[in-house]
């Protein structure tokens, strides 16, 4: 068994060696005029009378902070990004090569407050979308950092993974919330809905997708945030993308978001029924990595979804430290993306670099 995992891995890498789109400076790729292009803050003003406002940072791969008057949550925090040998060497031979980097996490947590002073104590939970490495692995570190016992919404696999460093009480497993239900988070001027919806993860190089599965057991040696770790154990489980809908206190929903860092085609039964009659989507945060794995992304995604506009992420080079000129992801031909009829349109479009903060107006 052990051996037909690692066989699997290894062909894995050297397919993404034969076939992999080597990264590029983002600012050296050109792109459509509608997609902008945003290194460190923007505003979104979205149509309509623009009497309230709030705040999402791209935090890089699928990272993001969204804050609205004293409530924020996280979505996918992760600042460490481990080399490319490091992820290959832990994925096809027993030794721990990667870990959660303190310097790094300290670093991309310093990036939120420099927007946002008060982001640690208006914090109330974390929300991950699947558990590869590169969406749960600092998840414990910023916790441990920021001292914030908030409540962590991730999948059973990820539970496993974290069972030694997060508590059991403070893990809430998304697949014990019925289909349908929402999480509610109070805030200052009514109630956050966020509603996890089911979702998938295409594959990351020539149609094979690494670190597939599930977790059935805890992970017993992965009892620090900061402890060396494998990339092989932070398997998949079910992906999850989210509704995210700003209710005031008459009930009225006043923003409605979308996020799918991981792209793909999701059926359109996943969606709760009639939950999109009642609001059309103000902001569709989608992924780009990948992207070519599924024909209609992200045709059928902007048909159905109609956002005001969209933000684009997880569309940047992860393996290794997150820098002013980031490069593209890889193994994705990124400028094809948005050259596809569907997303070059009339729509509000950003591309930001990790750390980029905006202001979004409605």
């Amino acid at each position: 068994m052990k051996k037909s995992k690692t066989s699997l891995a290894l062909i894995s890498v050297i397919f993404f060696l034969i076939t992999c789109n080597f990264p590029h400076r983002i600012s050296k790729v050109s792109l459509p005029t509608v997609i902008q292009k945003v290194a460190t803050s923007a505003q979104v003003v979205l149509p309509g009378k623009a009497s309230d406002s709030l705040f999402i940072q791209y935090l890089g791969c699928g990272g993001l902070y969204i804050e609205k008057d004293c409530t924020a949550f996280m979505i996918d925090p992760f600042f460490s990004n481990p080399g490319l040998r490091s992820v290959i060497a832990s994925t096809i031979l027993p030794i721990k090569t990667i870990y959660s980097k303190e310097k790094e996490v300290i670093k991309g947590l310093a990036g939120i407050l420099r927007f946002h002073a008060n982001a640690k104590e208006k914090t109330k939970a974390i929300f991950v979308t699947h558990s590869h490495y590169d969406h749960l692995l600092d998840v414990p570190a910023v916790r441990k950092e920021w001292g914030i016992p908030v409540d962590v919404y991730l999948n059973r696999s990820g539970s496993m993974t974290c069972n030694k460093v997060i508590d059991e009480k403070q893990m809430k497993i998304l697949e014990d919330i019925p289909h349908g239900t929402c999480i509610r988070i109070p805030s200052e001027k009514g109630t956050i809905l966020v509603y996890p919806i089911l979702g998938e993860h295409n594959p990351h190089v020539a149609g094979i997708k690494a670190f597939s599965g599930d977790r059935k057991k805890p992970l017993r040696s992965f009892t620090d945030p900061y402890k060396l770790t494998r990339a092989w154990p932070w398997r998949e489980g079910q992906t999850y993308n989210y509704l995210i809908d700003y209710v005031d206190l008459k009930g009225t929903i006043q923003f409605r978001a979308y996020v799918q860092p991981s792209s793909c085609d999701p059926d359109k039964s996943i969606f709760p029924k009639d939950l999109l009659e009642k609001k059309k989507v103000d902001m569709a945060i989608l992924g780009v990595a990948s992207h070519h794995f599924s024909k209609d992304y992200p045709q059928f995604l902007l048909d159905h979804l109609q956002p005001a506009s969209v933000l684009w992420i997880h569309w940047e080079d992860f393996f290794g430290k997150q820098c002013k000129t980031p490069q593209t992801v890889r193994s994705t031909n990124v400028p094809k993306l948005f050259y596809k009829k569907a997303v070059n349109g009339p729509l509000l479009q950003y591309l930001p670099n990790p750390g980029a903060n905006f202001c979004v107006k409605f």
